[in-house]
């Protein structure tokens, strides 16, 4: 089998309208673990997950998925409940792995330890994130990571000086497929 290339990407504000979930909930950000724990428990309704996909994103990983090892890599306050947002918007099925951390800074090291499991043959490694402290701490563990911010139009401006810059920025994932074009 011949090797692929290896392409790691973020959930909320990536692929997922995050904002959409909150509206839906009628909250701000900040107030949404018990939104999600009321979500799991079945005490209040669960929104149509899959209309918060970006229009973009399933026709992207439908090419992405035969040419590409694609890595769902998330950070969440709730693995359960990001699970269930995976499955039921109909993204689970794209992708060949997921790691899932708690912890801030973490992305990096999961990178890492997977790459050193399963991605020692791949061709080329690529990351998509929203967030610039993720953005930095995947290159500071895999300086070979090339990295790319995605910044969704009417998306949330994230500061990012001090942090290591990423290889590109990116609005959706044509600019994602422009800069993977050998792979996708």
């Amino acid at each position: 089998m011949m090797p692929k290339p290896i392409l790691f990407i973020d959930l909320d504000r990536t692929m997922f309208d995050t904002e959409r979930l909150y509206e839906f909930w009628g909250i701000e950000a900040t107030k949404r673990l018990p939104y999600m724990e009321a979500t799991m428990a079945g005490k209040i309704p669960e929104p149509n997950w899959a209309e918060s996909v970006f229009l973009d994103v399933k026709p992207f990983l439908e090419r992405a998925q035969e040419r590409c090892l694609l890595v769902l890599l998330t950070r969440t306050a709730d693995v359960d409940f990001q699970k269930r947002k995976l499955e039921r918007s109909g993204l689970g099925n794209f992708f060949s792995g997921a790691l899932y951390t708690t912890a801030m800074h973490a992305k990096g090291e999961l990178v890492h330890d997977f790459l050193t499991k399963r991605g020692k043959d791949a061709v080329a490694v690529f990351y998509v994130d929203d967030e610039p402290m993720n953005i930095h701490d995947v290159k500071s563990e895999n300086p070979q990571v090339f990295a790319m911010l995605m910044r969704r139009p009417d998306g949330l401006e994230r500061v990012h000086d001090g942090y290591l810059p990423p290889d590109a920025i990116v609005e959706d994932f044509a600019d994602v497929a422009h800069h993977m074009k050998l792979y996708v």
